[in-house]
């Protein structure tokens, strides 16, 4: 899980920048702004899990 918050964005940016002429310019904002929202759905989770292991 915390591999994600790493490698999520590394991800994204490559493949946005890779593929960016077959996905052209609404593709890649597309795949930018769901890689976005995914990375803050895992950090969300992360910090949640965290928390919750600092009070047992």
């Amino acid at each position: 899980m915390y591999l994600l918050i790493v490698f999520l964005p590394l991800l994204g940016s490559s493949v946005a920048g890779f593929f960016g002429r077959f996905l052209g310019s609404e593709g890649t904002a597309i795949l930018s702004s769901r890689n976005i929202v995914l990375l803050g759905l895992v950090i969300f989770v992360v910090f949640i899990l965290s928390g919750r292991q600092n009070q047992r």
